[in-house]
């Protein structure tokens, strides 16, 4: 939703009279109070000046300016009601409003930009200085934001099980909504959805972000580098964000980022090299036998060595990345890395550009995490790469995280239904959660965790926050 303010001055007076709001998505014109405060779309703004009151009050009958003030008030909400119409039959193309945002920092260092989604006035909490110590990091996917409650939010600011991380990281499927031709509506809206959500915007205000997109938020599933929309889809995503656009992103083929903290010489630098696995990847070769065991949607691809998971420029940001020293990495893949034991998307489907990442890694200084998502379940993956061991933690999802036996009735335990894979360490997770990485830097041990985004259901003590499973490294 949007706020038009339009403010009509004469001589001497203003005059003050409201406009009924309309909700966008359902196209109707309501009443004076039907819609929240951060629902209202239109208010036509006027104050009568104390002098025009008294004047009126002095006679019985209308003076001259008085007749011409209500003529003139009438005229003017008129106008209003007019651009209200204009406007319900020519909703707000999200294409000529993404670019429109300015770049402001408020007096406590968060963020707030303007943009398409100004009206939400959601004030980022800036990330943390360079030199900061970093410990304690949260991250998620997959949250389908016309859910509610989301408690996933308060879960990270309020609970006692698991204390406020220092970074937040969104891996992917932050929202869900489809571009259709030359619009990506649904995808503007799904977003407003997600920060008219009191606790996400209280959670931002309070935990620095750093954001990825996966193929629900660049607007159409199993995106590729073929998607049409994915300019506009970013564009949405750096001002929900509120990302400068033109700034380090400006001559970028998607959303990459990375980020460091600490310092190397005193042994606690985390770098947080975030990937766009959508922006430039090639297609992935279709199954020859839908939904069977491991070839449920794609097979790897060992005809084609040209096929690219990254664009030639991202592989070449990641590769000065990587040779830069750091005593803990997280590398971000929206989508899984090292699982082997299913056809849906994952790198496996592209192997040389798979193996081209695990010799960066094993070519790097420091300790590697790989953090994804996408799936709908949780797990936690380890492999050997030569010599080095090499973890993934997948933490999927946060509102919508398959059951057992959601697709097969005759599936009732995670022996039958889990897909078999010898890198996974448990069983997958099925209940809604978030993932945590947490560093003792003094013992220099690595704790990851998936966690309970909510309380068990009939739990007597609030356990939302508390670890499902973990799994310790040293660095």
């Amino acid at each position: 939703t949007h706020t038009i303010r339009i403010r009509q001055t004469m001589p001497q007076l203003d005059t003050f009279t409201a406009i009924p709001t309309h909700n966008i998505e359902d196209q109707t014109i309501g009443t004076e109070g039907e819609n929240d405060d951060d629902e209202t779309l239109f208010e036509v703004e006027e104050s009568v000046t104390q002098r025009a009151r008294l004047n009126d009050a002095k006679s019985d009958n209308p003076s001259a300016t008085t007749r011409a003030r209500d003529t003139l008030l009438f005229i003017s909400t008129l106008a209003a009601l007019l651009i209200i119409i204009i406007y319900i039959k020519n909703p707000l193309n999200p294409k000529t409003l993404i670019n429109n945002s300015g770049d402001e920092n408020d007096s406590s260092g968060n963020n707030s930009i303007g943009g398409i989604f100004a009206p939400l006035n959601l004030t980022y909490k800036s990330l943390p200085d360079p030199s900061t110590t970093i410990t304690k990091i949260a991250f998620g996917s997959c949250s389908k934001q016309t859910f509610a409650p989301h408690p996933q939010w308060e879960t990270l600011t309020l609970n006692k099980q698991y204390t406020r991380p220092d970074l937040l990281i969104l891996a992917g499927d932050n929202v869900y909504g489809d571009c259709v031709n030359d619009t990506c509506t649904a995808l503007m809206e799904a977003y407003f959805d997600l920060g008219h959500h009191a606790s996400f915007a209280q959670m931002v205000n309070e935990i620095p972000i750093l954001a990825t997109l996966d193929d629900h938020d660049y607007g159409v599933g199993d995106a590729t580098k073929n998607n049409p929309h994915k300019d506009l889809a970013r564009g949405l995503f750096f001002d929900f964000f509120q990302l400068n656009e033109s700034g380090e992103y400006a001559d970028r083929d998607g959303v990459y980022q990375a980020r460091e903290f600490g310092n190397y010489d005193l042994g606690n630098l985390v770098q947080i090299l975030v990937l766009d696995t959508r922006y430039r990847r090639d297609t992935f070769l279709e199954t020859d036998e839908h939904m069977a065991p491991g070839k449920e949607e794609y097979v790897p691809d060992y005809g084609d060595k040209s096929k690219r998971m990254l664009g030639d420029d991202q592989w070449i940001w990641l590769e000065v990345q990587m040779a830069r020293p750091a005593n803990v990495r997280i590398i971000v893949s929206s989508i899984q890395v090292l699982a082997d034991g299913h056809g849906w998307e994952c790198w496996r489907m592209l192997p040389y550009e798979r193996d081209r990442l695990y010799d960066l890694i094993h070519g790097s200084v420091g300790s590697s995490v790989i953090v994804s998502g996408d799936r709908h379940v949780g797990g936690i993956y380890s492999k050997e790469v030569n010599g080095t061991l090499l973890l993934e933690i997948t933490a999927s999802s946060w509102t919508h995280t398959i059951p057992i036996g959601a697709f097969d009735s005759n599936c009732t335990s995670s022996l039958e239904c889990d897909e078999v894979d010898e890198r996974r360490i448990f069983d997958l997770v099925r209940v809604n959660h978030f993932g945590s990485i947490e560093i003792d830097w003094q013992n220099l041990q690595i704790e990851l965790a998936l966690r309970q985004v909510a309380a068990s259901p009939g739990s007597f003590n609030d356990d939302s926050g508390s670890v499902i499973q973990s799994y310790s490294l040293s660095i």
